[in-house]
Formats: C-alpha cells, sequence, structure tokens
C-alpha cells in the first residue's frame, strides 16, 4: 500500500486501489504540476461520479485517502 491512511468505514479493494493508482499518478513526473502548486501541509478534496478521494502533501509527496463513494454521502 502507498500512503493511504486511516480508511473510512466503507473503503473497499476497489475504493483501496483507486487510491493507490491516483497517489501513484500525482507523484509521478505527469503529476508533478500538482505536486509543485500544492504547499506543505495542504489538502484538497475531489469529487467525481462515484468516488470522494482527499489530497494531501506531506513530506514532499501526495498522500491520497480514500473517503467514500458519492451514494453514500449524506446530502442535506
Amino acid at each position: 500500500m502507498l500512503g493511504v491512511t486511516d480508511p473510512s468505514k466503507y473503503i473497499d479493494n476497489r475504493g483501496k486501489e483507486l487510491a493507490e493508482r491516483f497517489e501513484k499518478h500525482l507523484n509521478s513526473p505527469m503529476g508533478k504540476g500538482v505536486l509543485d502548486n500544492l504547499d506543505e501541509g495542504e489538502t484538497f478534496t475531489i469529487e467525481n461520479q462515484e468516488h470522494i478521494l482527499k489530497i494531501r502533501k506531506e513530506n514532499g509527496k501526495c498522500l491520497v485517502d480514500f473517503v467514500g463513494y458519492i451514494h453514500d454521502k449524506v446530502r442535506f
């Protein structure tokens, strides 16, 4: 496992694999633009049609946490 930390209660293998692939991409030369534009300790969240991911820069690398699935998100 790369940097997936404190997984949410909804994590499954699919979510874990997605976070690991996204983290690998962000820490590769192709993700350098994103990494370079983040301050150390900065965090942001990405939501697509299916997943919610939290990305943060720690020790000069991106760490990606799988937060959950959009269909599990409670909307008020």
